[in-house]
């Protein structure tokens, strides 16, 4: 969403301890299905120091290369197991309280 990516670089600029910065996502069409407001629900996570984020997040690339990035034989829930590392490795994850993106359902 506007500013999301330059309120992210400032924070992450800000916070030399954090290797991944990320925001709230929202369900464009909400109201259309169960699913889709299921999906709004489950994105609202408290902002603040979280164990994980989703695929679109900014990430410190010092942070991730020191893990090896995504491991290629997962098909899914790759960002969640990379938080898993980062945070092994000293680094902190942070959900800042702003409108990250705009997610379809459909």
């Amino acid at each position: 969403m506007a500013g999301w990516l330059q309120k992210s670089g400032a924070f992450l600029d800000s916070r030399q301890d954090v290797a991944v910065a990320c925001g709230r996502r929202r369900e464009r069409y909400r109201d259309e299905s169960v699913y889709n407001m299921l999906c709004d629900i489950e994105w609202d996570a408290p902002a603040g120091e979280a164990k994980y984020c989703g695929g679109d997040a900014l990430m410190r690339i010092a942070a991730f290369d020191q893990v090896k990035g995504f491991r290629s034989d997962l098909i899914c829930g790759e960002e969640p197991e990379l938080c898993v590392r980062l945070r092994q490795a000293g680094w902190r994850i942070w959900r800042l309280p702003e409108d990250m993106t705009l997610h379809d359902a459909a």
